[in-house]
């Protein structure tokens, strides 16, 4: 019996099996928990990209930048930067990283109110408040959020629902599939 199962173990069939679970599992990667500030400029410019996850972006008193949670499983690299007046959180995926497995980003960036904000996501549920330095964000696809922006709001979406609420200044919302809902939403807009 014991020459049978050892055999069958070391044939072809337990080299696929083995080279099976390493193939269809590489979900099992850890994400990487990040808790990091840098010293920034209020009114500086800070640029957030995202591939895949939660963003969640809040205005705050404090003249820092402050990310937290969990980075994406197949992240390449995580870029936190303050150079001048503006500030990068990227987190970099492979270029071709094929198919969706794996844990995806999950972050919140803290920044000061009066930055100006640059968002790029992908496939990205992206909550954005308290910003009163203006907003630019440009979303694949992803649910969008955004509640008390002021001075100018630029967003272009591809697919995904979007909900405004509490947003004055020059606004520009576009969407190519997906509504846009705005409420209590004041200035000029297109």
């Amino acid at each position: 019996m014991t020459n049978l199962w050892t055999s069958r173990t070391r044939g072809p069939a337990a080299w696929l099996v083995g080279l099976m679970s390493v193939v269809a599992f590489p979900a099992l990667a850890e994400r990487t928990r990040v808790d990091e500030s840098r010293s920034v400029e209020p009114g500086g410019f800070v640029h957030i990209k995202v591939v895949r996850g939660d963003l969640d972006v809040i205005g705050w008193e404090r003249d820092e930048v402050h990310v937290e949670g969990l980075l994406d499983a197949r992240m390449r690299r995580f870029v936190f930067e303050v150079n001048g007046n503006d500030t990068l959180v990227d987190v970099q995926l492979p270029r071709r990283s094929g198919g969706g497995w794996g844990d995806a980003t999950d972050l919140t960036v803290h920044l000061p109110r009066e930055s100006s904000v640059e968002i790029s996501v992908v496939s990205t549920d992206t909550r954005v408040e308290n910003v009163e330095g203006g907003l630019e964000l440009g979303s694949v696809s992803g649910e969008v959020s955004i509640r008390n922006v002021r001075d100018r709001l630029d967003l272009s979406s591809v697919s995904g629902e979007v909900e405004m609420r509490d947003v004055s200044g020059r606004t520009r919302a576009t969407s190519v599939s997906g509504d846009i809902e705005c409420y209590r939403c004041a200035g000029e807009g297109s």
